[in-house]
């Protein structure tokens, strides 16, 4: 991209959970490319202490790299596990 600008919210829901949405413009370094819109929504949710998923919707309009549609809507889910050392504690005698 030539020229990308972007903004987003990341706010606390419930006691763990989040939500949050950006938006982007972007203007490709090829001319003969249109400029694309993007945006997206999330809800993190917090299913223990070491594992996260969350549920998404992208949306693009005017994709930069085909003209057949003005619209793309793309559904998506991420997970996040924590993997953590687990310390034995010394024996005290």
């Amino acid at each position: 991209m030539r020229r990308f600008v972007g903004v987003g919210y990341f706010g606390k829901l419930q006691d763990r959970d989040r939500f949050g949405l950006g938006t982007s413009w972007g203007s490709p370094r090829d001319k003969s490319l249109r400029d694309q819109f993007t945006s997206e929504v999330f809800y993190r949710i917090q299913l223990t202490r070491n594992l996260t998923i969350s549920p998404d919707l992208q949306s693009i309009y005017q994709p930069s790299f085909t003209r057949a549609k003005q619209w793309i809507f793309l559904p998506g889910i991420r997970a996040r596990i924590i993997f953590r050392k687990i310390r034995n504690k010394p024996n005290k005698q």
